[in-house]
């Protein structure tokens, strides 16, 4: 595997797993919902002194009032809010609603990084220059064969299934002697056993014994 294949499988990877990270500390960081309240209730009650605290976050406003109780609303323009809370006795905290600089770079970055992963690795991929896809084509050619021959001699320890498919073969080699007695041509054979017990080999040595290719694209 070459090395800009490594390099865009570890940027997707990265990539999530940096996108994770950052979905975590949004969900850690989200406060809970707390009762919504219009504008105009707001300055009402900074009005009849009921606000004890106020949290300003770009124009998001929170914030507790005489009875403990929190509520949020939302400033149109903080300006006009800054002048009634001028001169006023409360808690005033004020902050900087933009996300951190890294963190929007990285959640601006992490798609396209994604998207360019994922191209480079479909696309050598698709050239078969990657794992599986070499195998597969492995196994393409394999089927196409080399051109030995390979017969029932050539395939060990199962003289039983050998036994089975002579018929088999004889039919193949000579089909009109079943046919002039009513048989019929079979579609198929089906080869039914665990993994690496000959199958493949045995339908080699079938196609060599007709005298036939095992495998036509």
């Amino acid at each position: 595997m070459k090395i800009y294949i490594r390099y865009a499988i570890v940027v997707v990877f990265s990539s999530l797993f940096i996108l994770f990270v950052y979905k975590v500390w949004l969900i850690e960081n989200t406060p809970p919902y707390i009762p919504y309240i219009p504008y105009s209730d707001l300055i009402t009650k900074l009005h009849n002194n009921q606000i004890r605290s106020l949290h300003l976050k770009g124009n998001d406003v929170r914030g507790v009032n005489t009875f403990n109780e929190n509520f949020s609303s939302y400033a149109p323009e903080l300006g006009s809010l800054m002048k009634e809370l001028d001169g006023r006795d409360m808690m005033l905290i004020a902050e900087d609603s933009k996300p951190s600089g890294l963190w929007q770079f990285l959640s601006n970055l992490m798609p396209m990084l994604i998207l360019l992963g994922g191209y480079f690795i479909y696309v050598k991929v698709k050239s078969g220059k990657i794992g599986f896809a070499k195998q597969i084509k492995s196994v393409k050619l394999d089927l196409k064969g080399s051109d030995k021959k390979m017969t029932f001699n050539d395939v060990a320890w199962i003289p039983k299934a050998k036994d089975e498919l002579l018929e088999v073969v004889e039919f193949l080699k000579n089909p009109q002697k079943y046919t002039s007695l009513g048989g019929r041509i079979p579609k198929g054979v089906l080869l039914q056993g665990q993994l690496w017990t000959g199958k493949i080999l045995m339908a080699k040595a079938i196609a060599g014994e007709v005298n036939v290719p095992f495998y036509t694209p």
